[in-house]
C-alpha cells in the first residue's frame, strides 16, 4: 500500500540502518550466564549421558512430580551440544543470531506493509532497548520471540498477497517451536487473531482455520504428546507467586520498582492504542493483536515483549499513515497526534537513556562471547544476581557429596558443577518439577518467617548454602542443629552438627 511519504536518500537510509543495527547489537550484548541456562545444560547432559529419555527428575532429593515434562527439552539438547563443540561462544552466537534475525523479520514485515525505511527503522530508535530484556544471556524464550516474529512475517506476507499457500510452512515451524520452548501457544493464538481479524473485515478467513488445525496437530510431535499441552496448561493456571516475570505490570512496578522495560512497555501501549484510534481501527488484524498482547502484557510481565514485537511489525506503517496520509486535519486530530507523539518521545527517551548507560559498559566489558558467572553482585549492596562460585569451589575441593539446600537461582548452577555427587533441594524448574506443597514450604523457609523450619526439618538436607546477611542467615545462625562451616563476602554454608 503506497502513501505520499517521501523516500529517504540512499546514504541517509544506509546510515540509519547501520545505527539501528548497532543499537540492536548493543542491546543484545550481555555475557552474563542466565540461571535458566544451567537447567537446559543439565537436561542436555542427562539426555546424552543417561540411559533413555530423561522423563524422571534426577537432580533433586526433595519430592518431585512422578513425570518430568520439560517443554524446553530440545533447547537443552542443542545448547549442550553447542557448548561441547564450541564452548560458550557457540551459545552466545546463537543468541545474537536469533536476536538479529528477529529484528530483521520485524523490519521486513513492516516494509511489506508499505512503510518507508525511515518509519520501519523508527521502531529500533524508539524501542531498541527491548532486545536487551527479550534476549538476555541465553534463555529458551529467545526461540519464542524469534518464532513469533517469523509467524508475523509469514502471516502478513500471505495476507497482503492473498497467497495462502505460503501458510503451509507454519506447521513445520510450530513443530520445532513446540519442542524448543513452551511459548508456542502464542503462535497458535496469532493465527487465531489473523482469522478473527479477517472475519471482522468480511474477508476470506477459512485458510487460516485450516492451517491452525494442522499447526495444533503439529505441536503434538514431541516426546510427551498431549502431556506437553497438559503440563503447560497447568503452569499457566498456577504461575509461581513472587517471580517477577509472572507478576502483573502494576505489581512489578509496586514490588520491584520501575525499570526501562516497564517504562517502554507502558509507552508502547499508549503509542499503539493512540495510533489505532487515529486510524479508526482500520486494520482489524493489528487491532486484535495489539489489544490482546497489551492485555497479556499487563497481566504477566513476561508477555510484554509480544506487544513490542507486534508494534515493530505493524506500528511503522500506521505511524506513516497517521503522520503522512492524505487526511483532513482537525483540532481533535491534531491533539490525538500530539498524544501519540508524546508516547513515541517517551519511548525514545527511555531508549536513549538506556543506551547512554549501557554503551560504556559494553565498550569496557570483556569478551561478548563469554558466559560469565560473577561471584559478587555487580553493584555492592544490591540483590543483583551472582553465583556462589567460591562456595562451590570449596565444596568441590573438599570432595563433598550429599544434599544441598540452596537458593533456587543457584540450584541449576550447583547441579551443573557437582552432579551426580550432589543433589539440590530446589532450582528454577519450580512448577515443572516440584509439587506446590514443596514450593510453598521452600519459600516460607527463604523468608525465615512463620513455619520456616518446616522445610528445614522435613527433608534430608546435609548443608545449606545461602546469601550472607539477612533474616535467613540470622535464623540459621541460631538454629541448634546446624553450624557454620564456610563464609565469604557474599555466601555462607551451614552443615548439620555431626554431619558430613
Amino acid at each position: 500500500m503506497e502513501t505520499n511519504a517521501a523516500a529517504m536518500p540512499r546514504p541517509a537510509a544506509l546510515g540509519l540502518s547501520i545505527l539501528s543495527a548497532v543499537l540492536v547489537l548493543i542491546a543484545l550484548t550481555d555475557a552474563f550466564a542466565e540461571p535458566d541456562l544451567w537447567g537446559y545444560l543439565n537436561f542436555g547432559r542427562m539426555f546424552f549421558n543417561e540411559s533413555g529419555f530423561p522423563c524422571r527428575d534426577l537432580l533433586a532429593y526433595t519430592p518431585t512430580h512422578p513425570d518430568w515434562v520439560f517443554h524446553e527439552w530440545l533447547a537443552g539438547v542443542v545448547l549442550y551440544r553447542l557448548l561441547e563443540a564450541t564452548g560458550p561462544a557457540g551459545i552466545q552466537v546463537l543468541k545474537y543470531t536469533l536476536g538479529c534475525l528477529t529484528a530483521l523479520l520485524l523490519f521486513l514485515a513492516s516494509r511489506r506493509r508499505g512503510a518507508t525505511v525511515l518509519h520501519s527503522l523508527s521502531f529500533f530508535l524508539m524501542g531498541g532497548a527491548f532486545f536487551s530484556w527479550a534476549f538476555p544471556a541465553f534463555r529458551a524464550l529467545c526461540f519464542t520471540y524469534f518464532f513469533f516474529a517469523l509467524l508475523i512475517f509469514v502471516l502478513e506476507t500471505a495476507r497482503l498477497n492473498e497467497n495462502f499457500r505460503r501458510l503451509w510452512i507454519l506447521p513445520l515451524i510450530m513443530a520445532f517451536w513446540a519442542n524448543l520452548h513452551g511459548g508456542f501457544p502464542a503462535g497458535l493464538g496469532l493465527i487465531v487473531l489473523y482469522a478473527a481479524g479477517r472475519f471482522w473485515e468480511g474477508r476470506r478467513y477459512s485458510p487460516y482455520l485450516k492451517v491452525l488445525a494442522v499447526c495444533a496437530l503439529a505441536t503434538l510431535i514431541n516426546p510427551y504428546g498431549l502431556g506437553l499441552w497438559t503440563a503447560i496448561a497447568g503452569h499457566l493456571a498456577e504461575p509461581q507467586a513472587g517471580v517477577r516475570e509472572w507478576v502483573s505490570v502494576p505489581g512489578a512496578w509496586v514490588h520491584f520498582g520501575r525499570s526501562y522495560d516497564l517504562l517502554i512497555f507502558l509507552a508502547c501501549v499508549g503509542f499503539t492504542v493512540g495510533m489505532l484510534v487515529l486510524s479508526r481501527f482500520k486494520d482489524k488484524v493489528f487491532t486484535l493483536i495489539c489489544l490482546t498482547t497489551a492485555f497479556l502484557g499487563m497481566v504477566h510481565h513476561r508477555h510484554m515483549p509480544f506487544l513490542v514485537l507486534a508494534a515493530g511489525a505493524y506500528g511503522p506503517f500506521l505511524l506513516q499513515e497517521v503522520c503522512c496520509g492524505e487526511k483532513r486535519k482537525t483540532k481533535a486530530r491534531a491533539c490525538a497526534m500530539l498524544f501519540v507523539l508524546l508516547f513515541a518521545l517517551a519511548m525514545a527517551a527511555c531508549n536513549i537513556k538506556y543506551f547512554v548507560l549501557k554503551t560504556p559498559i559494553v565498550i569496557k566489558g570483556g569478551n561478548p562471547l563469554a558466559l560469565n558467572t560473577p561471584w559478587e553482585p555487580y553493584a555492592p549492596g544490591t540483590d543483583a544476581l551472582f553465583y556462589p562460585v567460591h562456595a562451590v569451589d570449596y565444596l568441590e575441593t573438599a570432595g563433598f557429596s550429599g544434599n544441598i539446600l540452596p537458593y533456587a537461582t543457584w540450584g541449576g548452577y550447583i547441579s551443573w558443577r557437582l552432579y551426580p555427587r550432589c543433589k539440590v533441594a530446589m532450582d528454577l524448574r519450580f512448577e515443572t518439577v516440584y509439587p506446590k506443597k514443596v514450593r510453598d514450604e521452600y519459600f516460607r523457609f527463604l523468608q525465615a518467617g512463620a513455619g520456616w523450619r518446616d522445610f528445614l526439618v522435613r527433608y534430608p538436607h546435609d548443608i545449606v548454602l545461602i546469601y550472607r546477611g539477612g533474616a535467613l542467615h540470622k535464623a540459621m545462625s541460631k538454629e541448634p542443629g546446624w553450624r557454620e562451616i564456610y563464609k565469604d563476602a557474599n555466601t555462607v554454608i551451614f552443615s548439620r552438627k555431626g554431619g558430613r
